[in-house]
């Protein structure tokens, strides 16, 4: 369901590259919000102008959004800061594992075409929310749920480790303003609120030239079952509303006769996939013209060649998967990571990525789920496609599929409003001009972007065009976890079954819709707070009140009981597993139950009964991180996921070193740990951190090289809301930013700044070995 941008943010371009583009385009790009779709494991960002996920331009910072993230995961800190608060530690930023995903897209797009013969000064024109830059007809606008089917639709659900809002929408709230609409169907300790609608939603609007308003609705879901696909509803109405201020402008609305809509996609494998035999700086990783990327197959079932499954004939779907790049000298299908092949800069900065384990085993397709009225739950009336000149289209949707190679950014085969007339780009996009409607797949492997047109439409004043379609992943894995799988030895021989499980996505994507989005409702999600104990381990709470959830299907109350999960951080793991089952507590045991206590989240906020369950994970260790997830189950063998945000401890938890009068009066030697820092040892928390241990509960650190020279300064506490604690740590920076510490010999002076022993020096030193 999100990172719904974690936080809202407008992405901008280079002002370099926008001064390069501008004289060649014509016009400037404008800043975009945005909000993510992180409830099932199919992440991906949308944007109110028409695009998702990345953009395909050198000037964006990717690693900031998600595309197609299967399967989705926390990849930039400050996404996550506004609803779950900052990582407590931050590891070097030129780390290979930070950039570690699975985003498979690179940008994807809707374009509007339209031929007005009336219109003699501009009979053809093109509206394109492009994988480069948006044409300038496109107007951003807030959707209001509150004036639509969705007004009573949403719980006001909120972050339990900042206590924000974390959806834009629910029955009283404020007015979208500048925002994507947000709704959130299901929230913690209980079971969906209404099972004929999904469990997370975002809604975005836009205009653009002619008077079209274009209505976007994205859904996902966290049951185990549908956790694999989102759907998307495009509304298209004639509205004459050029501006976005809700009002038709002048001499508008008209006829719309023969109007196209065509989606356009990149789908460019794995960040990881394409750099890891070169890793670099974080900066310039995402590069598509990067050979060893262009290695792709490309599939559409409907194509004259199309040589995949029999079961994929009639569904209409395009799709992508990794193949084997030929300038390699070893077989990188599904790109395996070869530690062995990395320069020494990937080699160092790899802890968490294993030997051999798969970094692309995707396989990412969308087709439509309905295109002709009447819709699925959803009585307005809507105009259907008819039969253009040729004698195509109608029934027969997407009127045309095309499909071209890309080698880099700026160098690629799609005709773009850069080079093409707006006429020439009508013709080839709805078919009309081009003598293959539907292009024969690829017949070898390579990067492409591809478009799928529908229409023609005869869209009166007032006139809606609607259609559904799906974005569907798969892996060899089936039901397992992916990153676990990807990191056996049969991986690279399973990885092929993905694509049935992609297919069985498609299906059980179709019968949802067909169902009027009713699925079996997933058992509900405890709300986790995890605190260090007096026995300086991780210690796990959650309300008893998720007791009392009845599920709408049967009216029960059938929670029986709920599964501890483990990832170590420092063991190569991520907030995406590999899990360890820790505990499997029944619901009506007392032995991990305090009947008088009340649960309280990390930011406070109490539970509206008294009870709370927990668990002490006598395992963990001060200094080393861990990944916690807490499901629920029923008798009958059902149980919550773990794919959505909500659904884990996204933000590893370490037990700490708890404050100490003694460690206040420097009475016991501060140390630093590990001691010596070697990268490939077991003690080192799976990270470059120092932790110094011992010290006041408020003090500052100074780090000096063996010839006197200050390199850091570490103020603690580093926020004033942290509760007392005897340590803090170092990621071996330093004043030169970006710079990671030399080998070599340190030496550390502590200053404490606690009342009575104001001023008190402890001194020590550390080796650094790399």
């Amino acid at each position: 369901m999100q990172m719904r941008d974690w936080k809202i943010r407008t992405c901008l371009l280079a002002p370099l590259t926008l001064l390069l583009l501008t004289p060649l385009l014509g016009w400037a790009q404008q800043p975009e919000v945005q909000r993510h779709l992180t409830r099932s494991q199919l992440w991906q960002t949308f944007r109110r102008t028409g695009t998702e996920g990345h953009r395909l331009d050198t000037s964006a910072f990717n690693f900031h959004d998600v595309d197609l993230m299967y399967p989705g995961y926390r990849v930039a800190d400050r996404d996550y800061e506004e609803y779950w608060g900052p990582e407590p530690n931050k590891e070097s930023l030129n780390a290979l594992d930070a950039f570690y995903t699975f985003n498979v897209g690179d940008g994807h797009g809707v374009w509007i075409l339209t031929h007005d013969p009336a219109n003699a000064a501009k009979p053809y024109e093109v509206s394109a929310s492009n994988l480069w830059l948006n044409t300038p007809d496109i107007v951003e606008m807030d959707y209001q749920p509150s004036k639509g089917v969705e007004k009573g639709l949403g719980l006001p659900t909120r972050s339990p480790w900042t206590n924000s809002f974390t959806a834009s929408y629910w029955p009283g709230a404020p007015p979208i303003l500048h925002d994507l609409a947000e709704i959130h169907n299901v929230d913690y300790n209980r079971y969906i609120a209404n099972d004929n609608y999904p469990e997370e939603a975002v809604i975005s609007q836009w205009t653009a030239n002619r008077g079209i308003t274009v209505t976007r609705k994205a859904y996902a879901w966290s049951h185990r079952d549908y956790d694999d696909f989102i759907i998307l509803e495009y509304i298209f109405e004639n509205t004459g509303d050029k501006t976005g201020d809700g009002l038709p402008d002048g001499g508008l609305p008209v006829p719309l006769n023969n109007t196209y809509f065509s989606f356009h996609s990149a789908l460019t494998g794995t960040e990881t996939g394409i750099i890891w035999p070169s890793a670099q700086n974080p900066n310039q990783l995402i590069v598509p013209g990067r050979a060893n990327g262009r290695d792709n197959w490309w599939k559409y079932s409907e194509s004259p060649n199309f040589d995949g499954p029999a079961a994929a004939v009639g569904k209409k779907i395009v799709y992508q998967y990794d193949g084997d790049y030929p300038g390699n000298a070893w077989d990188d299908t599904y790109d395996p990571i070869l530690i062995s092949r990395m320069n020494s800069y990937g080699q160092q900065r790899s802890s968490r990525i294993e030997d051999g384990q798969l970094s692309d085993p995707v396989y990412i397709g969308t087709a439509p789920l309905d295109y002709t009225p009447p819709f699925t739950n959803d009585p307005e009336i809507y105009i259907a496609p008819k039969t253009d000149a040729r004698g195509n289209g109608g029934a027969n949707q997407p009127v045309a599929v095309q499909v071209w190679p890309i080698r880099s950014y700026n160098d690629h085969d799609q005709p773009g409003t850069g080079t093409f007339t707006e006429k020439e780009l009508y013709l080839i996009y709805s078919g009309l001009g081009d003598s293959a409607r539907v292009y024969r797949q690829p017949g070898a492997v390579n990067m492409f972007t591809f478009a799928m047109t529908y229409g023609p439409y005869d869209i009166p004043p007032g006139g809606k065009v609607k259609m559904v379609r799906a974005w569907v992943a798969g892996t060899g894995a089936g039901d397992k976890n992916i990153l676990e799988w990807s990191r056996s030895s049969k991986a690279q021989s399973e990885a092929p079954g993905g694509e049935a499980w992609m297919l069985k996505a498609l299906e059980r994507a179709q019968y949802a819709y067909d169902n009027g989005y009713r699925v079996p409702p997933a058992p509900p999600t405890p709300m986790v707070n995890v605190k260090s104990n007096a026995s300086g381990n991780n210690e796990l709470t959650w309300s008893a009140e998720i007791l009392d959830a009845a599920n709408p299907a049967t009216g029960k109350k059938d929670v029986a009981g709920f599964r501890v999960y483990r990832s170590d951080k420092q063991q190569a793991g991520y907030e995406i597993g590999p899990w360890t089952l820790l505990a499997d507590i029944p619901a009506a045991s007392t032995a991990n139950l305090r009947p008088n206590a009340t649960f309280a989240s990390a930011a406070g906020a109490a539970a509206s009964k008294p009870g709370a369950f927990f668990y002490a994970d006598s395992g963990s260790l001060p200094g080393f991180e861990y990944y916690y997830a807490v499901t629920s189950h029923t008798a009958a063998g059902a149980e919550s996921n773990t794919c959505a945000p909500e659904q884990r401890v996204g933000i590893p938890r370490s037990p700490i070193v708890l404050n100490d009068q003694r460690f206040d009066r420097l009475e016991e030697p501060v140390l630093a740990v590990p001691n010596p820092y070697m990268p490939n040892s077991p003690y080192t928390y799976g990270s470059t951190r120092i932790r110094f241990v011992n010290i006041p509960q408020k003090c500052t650190i100074r780090i000096f090289t063996v010839n006197g020279d200050l390199i850091d300064t570490i103020r603690h506490p580093t926020r004033t809301s942290d509760p007392p604690k005897g340590e803090t740590e170092w990621v071996q920076g330093s004043f030169n930013f970006g710079s990671e510490a030399s080998p070599g010999l340190y030496f550390f002076v502590v200053e404490s700044h606690v009342a009575g022993s104001e001023g008190k020096l402890s001194r020590g030193s550390f080796i650094l070995i790399k």
